[in-house]
């Protein structure tokens, strides 16, 4: 293999291992508070939490995530609003910079292929702007 196949592999690895060590970091603290709410039940004479009705945690929450899932919506408008809003900034923050990326990477690169297109790094970019007005439009709202 190239070596730039290497690095791109590589790359990907890094990232996916640091997504899986967030995952596990969630996983191990959700555990470790169980724990300690098990303890602490135990210490002033009652059953834990899970075990009031024999059923194991796991199936407590998914029945608790169901019942989320199923009990009808309220309209919550402002809050609606405001999650529109970050998603947008955030989105629109990644694609500017992204585009901004590919314009300098393509602009740089040694090839003459990639300095000729370096213009493609624009469309990410323009649609972070648009995203970025969005967000500083639906302020005044």
């Amino acid at each position: 293999m190239e070596r730039d196949t290497l690095v791109l592999i590589l790359a990907t690895l890094v990232v996916l291992g640091f997504l899986a060590a967030g995952v596990l970091r969630r996983y191990l603290q959700a555990r470790q508070l169980l724990a300690l709410r098990r303890m602490l039940h135990q210490e002033r004479g009652g059953a834990p939490p899970d075990a009031e009705d024999g059923r194991s945690p796991s199936s407590a929450a998914i029945d608790q995530g169901l019942l989320e899932l199923l009990r009808p919506a309220e309209p919550q408008v402002d809050g609606d609003r405001r999650r529109i809003r970050l998603a947008a900034l955030g989105v629109g923050l990644f694609l500017l910079f992204a585009g901004l990326g590919i314009c300098i990477g393509f602009g740089l690169g040694g090839d003459d292929r990639l300095v000729e297109s370096w213009s493609i790094g624009l469309v990410p970019g323009m649609a972070g702007i648009g995203l970025l007005v969005f967000y500083r439009l639906a302020a005044g709202e």
